[in-house]
């Protein structure tokens, strides 16, 4: 009996994290009422997107031809390392910064990302509502999820459709029915 380790399993495993994979699916809400439930409408829903920074590119930093501050330094053009022996004495030891000391122009941290280099945008998705659609029903627009692993595909937009019933109409089966005093 003892049992043999798959050791192939183990490689494939590790392979398999490689592999592209689909990003996760937003999700949100919209409401309609019965009339646009019963002839089908377009709603749209604003989402938060990450994008590259416009600003940096997406680097996180920029040159300063004028009066940049090296974000390493931060314009000393010297770095100080701090090193402790067995003893636990502190030595301090200067050099010059490796970033900025061959750089004419200096790099310094974007404004608009923070040096993220990305940047958060709003985005309105267009979501088609088909016709004779039920209260609590999802529908899915492909691509306005999140972003994919190793060149995957972005997830899908799920929105819950919710239908508010108004006082005046009725739905019976295919036929909208119209109540007159």
């Amino acid at each position: 009996g003892d049992e043999v380790p798959q050791y192939s399993n183990i490689f494939s495993t590790h392979k398999d994290l490689r592999t592209p994979r689909k990003g996760a699916d937003r999700e949100a809400s919209v409401s309609i009422t019965d009339v646009e439930a019963y002839s089908g409408t377009t709603k749209y829903v604003t989402i938060e997107v990450q994008t590259k920074c416009t600003h940096c590119g997406g680097l996180g930093v920029v040159k300063d031809e004028d009066a940049g501050t090296c974000i390493t330094c931060n314009g000393t053009k010297k770095i100080t390392i701090e090193t402790k022996n067995p003893f636990g004495a502190v030595a301090k030891t200067t050099r010059t910064c490796p970033d900025c000391k061959h750089q004419s122009s200096q790099e310094t941290q974007c404004t608009q990302c923070l040096g993220t280099g990305l940047s958060k945008d709003l985005v309105s998705v267009a979501v088609d509502i088909p016709p004779k659609i039920k209260d609590n029903t999802k529908v899915a627009v492909k691509g306005f999820g999140y972003d994919g692993r190793h060149g995957g595909e972005k997830g899908d937009l799920v929105v819950l459709v919710k239908v508010q019933k108004s006082a005046n109409y009725t739905v019976d089966g295919t036929d909208l029915i119209f109540e007159v005093d």
